[in-house]
C-alpha cells in the first residue's frame, strides 16, 4: 500500500501521455487531411483523374477551398512540352497553373511524349514552369506563344487561354537545348 501512490500516479501519467499522443493524432489527422486535401487535390488529384481530382476536390477541396485551397469548381488542361526546334517531347516536366492573385490552381507533370493532362480550378490564368524539373542537358527558359519565360523568376508567367468546358488545348511549351546558345532575356513575363 505504501508504493500505491506512485502506482497510481505513474498510471495517470501513462494514460495522460497516451491520450495526449491520441490527441497529437487528431491533430496529425487534421492536418494531413488538410494538406492531403490541398495537395492530394492538386497533385493526386489532378494526376489521379477525375475520379480522385473530383472526390478529393469536393470532399477535402472544398473545405480546402475556404481555407485558400480548392474553388470547387475544375477545368481540364492538356499541353505538350517539346524540344525546341524539334518535335522531340520532354518528360518530368512540371508545369503549374496559378490564379490572377498568383495562389496554385493545380500542377501537371509531362509523360513519356512530353504530353500532359490534369483537372485544374477553372480561375487558372496563368502557367509556370518549374525549372527543377527540367532536365539536365537543357536550358533554364522556355518559350510560349513566341515569348519567352525564365523559369527561375517565379513571378515570370505565361498566360493561359481562357478554360471552357471540355479540354483546353495550351499551346506547345519550347525548352532549348543546352547545345544551343543560351537564351535571351525574357520578353514575356508579366
Amino acid at each position: 500500500m505504501k508504493y500505491m501512490g506512485f502506482y497510481l500516479f505513474a498510471v495517470l501519467l501513462l494514460i495522460i501521455g497516451c491520450g495526449g499522443g491520441g490527441g497529437g493524432g487528431l491533430t496529425g489527422g487534421n492536418n494531413g487531411g488538410n494538406n492531403g486535401g490541398n495537395n492530394g487535390g492538386n497533385n493526386g488529384g489532378n494526376n489521379g483523374g477525375n475520379n480522385g481530382g473530383n472526390n478529393g476536390g469536393n470532399n477535402g477541396g472544398n473545405n480546402g477551398g475556404n481555407n485558400g485551397g480548392n474553388t470547387g469548381s475544375t477545368a481540364s488542361v492538356a499541353g505538350r512540352v517539346v524540344e525546341e526546334g524539334s518535335s522531340f517531347g520532354i518528360s518530368g516536366v512540371i508545369v503549374r497553373f496559378y490564379t490572377a492573385a498568383g495562389a496554385l490552381a493545380g500542377q501537371a507533370s509531362t509523360n513519356s511524349t512530353g504530353n500532359f493532362t490534369t483537372n485544374i480550378q477553372s480561375t487558372a490564368t496563368q502557367l509556370h514552369v518549374d525549372a527543377t524539373s527540367i532536365p539536365l542537358g537543357y536550358h533554364r527558359s522556355y518559350t510560349y506563344q513566341s515569348k519567352i519565360y525564365s523559369p527561375l523568376i517565379s513571378t515570370c508567367k505565361a498566360p493561359l487561354p481562357a478554360l471552357g468546358a471540355g479540354t483546353t488545348t495550351v499551346p506547345t511549351i519550347l525548352i532549348p537545348s543546352a547545345g544551343t546558345p543560351p537564351p535571351p532575356p525574357p520578353t514575356g513575363c508579366r
